[in-house]
């Protein structure tokens, strides 16, 4: 399995939905929280374990996060739970680069992620295999 591939076809997966305004790989965005730099609702995009520096493929499961970053204003949080519940839609959802089928997303679990003053987070986890 390719990792660049899979990250790159649930991005162009997520920017089609039209419900993030910002959708990237996630970098460590919510590690260092004086320079985050996100743009609600947004989505972010990773794969968890162990690998490699310049490790780009393996052979078995995959677990892939997707991190939900979305604004509160005045205690309403409907909007994470809306982006929440597409981001459960995916589960089943064949994932192909082009062309090339790279595997299936499965849903493992969620969690609310980081809480920032005025947002909420949600970590998702797919298997894809």
């Amino acid at each position: 399995m390719d990792f660049e591939k899979l990250i790159k076809s649930v991005i162009d997966t997520l920017k089609e939905s039209k419900k993030f305004k910002q959708v990237e790989e996630y970098d460590g965005q919510f590690e260092i929280l004086e320079k985050i730099s996100a743009f609600p609702p947004a989505a972010f995009v990773d794969i968890e374990g162990d690998t490699n520096e310049g490790q780009t493929q393996i052979s078995e499961d995959v677990t892939l996060s997707i991190r939900l970053f979305c604004s509160k204003l005045m205690g309403q949080v409907s909007g994470i739970y809306a982006l929440r519940a597409y981001c459960l839609t995916l589960n089943g959802l064949a994932v192909k680069y082009k062309d090339e089928y790279i595997g299936r997303m499965h849903y493992q679990s969620s969690e609310q992620h980081v809480n920032l003053p005025g947002a909420k987070t949600w970590k998702i986890n797919f298997s894809v295999r």
